[in-house]
């Protein structure tokens, strides 16, 4: 069985869907928006949103632009880790 690890390289090729996601990060400049992942467990939902990140980060930032807060939060926690033993 495969590991299941999240990363910043993009072995399932996300990155145009991640630069996607940046851009439109970016182009609310501030206003409030949601982002919602979904898919099948191991299907690469955490490896797409380090991969927003990653280029969120590596982009040119204009005079006066804010970092970018990412909240990640697991509703499965401790539970489903142990159910997929």
């Amino acid at each position: 069985m495969w590991a299941d690890n999240e990363t910043e390289k993009d072995f399932l090729n996300f990155s145009g869907v991640a630069d996607t996601v940046a851009e439109i990060i970016v182009q609310a400049r501030g206003r409030p928006i949601s982002i919602g992942v979904s898919g099948s467990w191991g299907i690469g939902k955490s490896s797409m949103i380090k991969l927003t990140q990653a280029s969120l980060a590596n982009r040119e930032r204009k005079e006066g632009e804010k970092d970018f807060v990412f909240v990640e939060f697991n509703a499965c926690g401790t539970h489903c880790r142990r159910s997929r033993r």
